[in-house]
């Protein structure tokens, strides 16, 4: 889920960073737990400009509403698949 960078706030905890230099978006930057190496959130660099990307799994909350759509699905692993008629994007 993309939110704008000004509405993120990190209010505990520490974590580490990694840019993975990917071809399609060089400036992406990853961050993630020091402690469990749990998933924490994204920049998204110049594909979307000024947000944070936070996955919607790392949200504890029952009522948190379905995706409508899924990045990356032709990258995805072989034994993912969805139940829900999605769109399913081939890339970003």
């Amino acid at each position: 889920m993309w939110f704008p960078e000004e509405n993120v706030r990190i209010v505990s905890g520490e974590y580490s960073v990694w840019y993975p230099q990917g071809e399609s978006t060089p400036d992406v930057m990853k961050a993630f737990c020091r402690i469990c190496s749990g998933g924490g959130f994204s920049k998204s660099g110049t594909y979307f400009p000024g947000t944070i990307v936070i996955a919607g799994g790392t949200f504890a909350d029952p009522s948190f509403p379905a995706p409508d759509h899924v990045h990356w699905w032709d990258n995805r692993p072989h034994w993912v698949d969805l139940a829900e008629p999605i769109e399913r994007l081939a890339g970003n």
